[in-house]
């Protein structure tokens, strides 16, 4: 809940701390624990005549804890955007106005803007809400070669966020040529979830650099971020060409912490470890193990899982010895 920034993380939380999630795991669990209780009913009495499920049954059961699963590990990818933000990195040569841009997208002047190239030596971290989805806002230093060992680490720096990046504002002078440093930084920026933002439109528009911007990148947007125009399409060409359509933030969505998240990844690769198992006619002994080992990682997520949940499982659904 702490760690909330939105409305919605916020009510997702909440959700959670009401059993929403735990409810999801017990279910799956449960659902487990009767696939392992018919397969050991089989092995620990195969003198009794028993009604188990069939091969047919106990994959379609597995397939369905597999698929809970998955969607709880998809979900997650949501509800993180949600808690955590994306990461967004505004990059460019020295003095193409990132910081302007910076400073119009916070509507306050939070960086320095001078009319001296390089101004910006470290990076500079916001947030903003759009559409209620926070972006983790990145300044960096211009990358170009570095005159002195204080801004070479600045660049460093603003090549390791640019890696690290969801989202990518390459920033340009529209009203010049593209020199030798906007060609290095477009061939260093990935291509995917992109936007090119053409800055100092307020000026007269060098043609051919807005032509070749629009068939390199298939999202632009002309700005003067200077004169604070053309920000309102940026953000929402932000929301409705990328956030929307990259990130999927259709609900439901849920919190998980990476102990949480590496728990049911563990679950998931026992199921689907034990439906190839089943498939390739295993014997039930080692197609149990390995559903014990899935539902290891779900009891560490809902309470430790005993054998006596199982073999009461096991004679609550076999009449064994009658």
């Amino acid at each position: 809940m702490i760690r909330s920034k939105t409305e919605k993380a916020l009510k997702a939380s909440l959700d959670q701390l009401k059993g929403s999630l735990s409810e999801k795991y017990n279910n799956l669990k449960k659902e487990l624990i009767e696939v392992i209780s018919n397969l050991e009913a089989e092995i620990d009495f195969p003198e009794e005549e028993l009604e188990i499920l069939d091969k047919k049954t106990m994959i379609r059961k597995i397939e369905n804890i597999k698929d809970g699963l998955e969607n709880i590990i998809d979900e997650s990818e949501k509800g993180k955007i949600y808690r955590d933000g994306i990461k967004t990195v505004i990059v460019g040569k020295p003095n193409v106005g990132k910081s302007s841009l910076l400073n119009a997208l916070l509507k306050e002047q939070r960086a320095i803007v001078t009319e001296i190239p390089g101004t910006t030596r470290d990076t500079i971290e916001e947030n903003i809400l759009i559409k209620g989805i926070p972006l983790n806002l990145i300044d960096t230093a211009g990358l170009r070669k570095a005159k002195n060992i204080i801004e070479k680490i600045g660049v460093d720096i603003a090549k390791s966020k640019l890696s690290q990046a969801d989202l990518t504002l390459f920033v340009v002078d529209v009203s010049e040529d593209l020199t030798k440093e906007d060609e290095t930084i477009l061939n260093h920026i990935p291509k995917h979830k992109v936007i090119a933002v053409m800055n100092k439109s307020d000026k007269r528009i060098n043609e051919k650099t807005l032509s070749f911007m629009e068939k390199e990148f298939p999202i632009t947007c002309k700005i003067s971020a200077l004169k604070e125009k053309g920000i309102k399409r940026l953000e929402s060409l932000i929301f409705n060409k990328v956030i929307k359509k990259e990130f999927e933030l259709e609900e439901p969505f849920v919190l998980l912490n990476f102990r949480q998240l590496a728990e049911t990844k563990g679950a998931l690769e026992k199921a689907s470890e034990a439906l190839s198992l089943i498939e390739n006619t295993y014997p039930f002994e080692i197609i149990s193990m390995v559903l014990r080992e899935a539902l290891n990682h779900l009891g560490k997520l809902t309470g430790e899982v005993t054998t006596e949940e199982i073999l009461n499982e096991i004679f609550n659904n076999f009449c064994i010895g009658k």
